[in-house]
């Protein structure tokens, strides 16, 4: 069964980026990491501009996460 906002309690894209900041890999990766992401948000404006709203508004809000945790770095 299907539930909308439910929270699952995992998002790959910060588990991901989590590993990414983690003692073995560099800042440069969590920078791309970032800006891959931001490319993915721009092209799914771009594409899909009056769908997907949620998912749109989860990776801008996952992006903005990501820019604020690599400021404290």
């Amino acid at each position: 069964m299907l539930r909308f906002n439910a929270d699952t309690g995992l998002n790959p894209v910060r588990v991901h980026f989590s590993k990414l900041l983690s003692a073995t890999a560099t800042q440069a990766a969590a920078w791309g990491y970032l800006r891959q992401m931001e490319d993915l948000a721009g092209r799914m404006d771009a594409a899909f501009p009056r769908q997907f709203s949620d998912a749109r508004k989860t990776l801008r809000e996952n992006i903005a996460a990501m820019r604020k945790e690599l400021g404290k770095k």
